[in-house]
């Protein structure tokens, strides 16, 4: 494919970590709303679509109309696909900028899964 291996691939893992947890606190947070409240289930999957497709994946931010970049900077997964921007195709390390938001995203997403997990779980297990 034309790829070659730099030093700046060596982080990749670390933020891919940071993305598998963020990711895990999310699905804590919605598997606990899911049980307690089964209709959110529909609310959630459009509002899944329309975060995928707000995201520039195929596309850099600096493509995106000016007025639409601090909404769309609102999403954690455009913060995710920028970071891999610019590992993969720009091939220089997230600014450190990227690097603390995204990290408060994780933190945020993790410590309240795991808050709200634990709040629920006695009655989880009734309603279940």
């Amino acid at each position: 494919m034309g790829g070659q291996f730099t030093r700046v691939l060596l982080v990749y893992p670390l933020y891919l970590v940071l993305f598998l947890v963020f990711s895990l606190g999310l699905s804590l947070i919605l598997a606990t709303l899911y049980v307690a409240f089964r209709d959110i289930k529909h609310i959630v999957e459009v509002f899944l679509q329309i975060l995928m497709w707000s995201a520039p994946i195929l596309y850099p931010l600096s493509l995106a109309p000016e007025g639409l970049r601090k909404y769309m900077l609102a999403s954690p997964l455009v913060e995710f696909t920028e970071i891999f921007h610019h590992i993969f195709y720009e091939n220089h390390l997230p600014t450190m900028e990227l690097t603390v938001s995204f990290l408060a995203w994780t933190v945020v997403s993790i410590g309240t899964g795991l808050w709200l997990f634990n709040q629920w779980v006695p009655q989880m297990v009734e309603d279940l």
